[in-house]
């Protein structure tokens, strides 16, 4: 066996389920958000939708170094 080659598929394993979770957490956010939104909340909702842009931007950066 080549030392070092889990490590590489663990990482990839790894990559792969946080994108997966950043996904899921970001549609969860963009309907709270717009449910926040919907009750009259617009402070609420502004800050729900900054949560939903930084949990765009991190699986955007994750995505850059997920192979192809």
């Amino acid at each position: 066996m080549i030392e070092g080659v889990d490590t590489v598929h663990d990482g990839e394993t790894f990559r792969k389920k946080r994108y997966k979770q950043l996904l899921r957490e970001e549609i969860f956010l963009v309907g709270l958000a717009e449910v926040i939104k919907s009750n009259g909340d617009f402070e609420g909702a502004r800050q729900v939708w900054a949560r939903v842009w930084q949990t765009r931007e991190a699986r955007k950066l994750l995505r850059v170094r997920m192979p192809s």
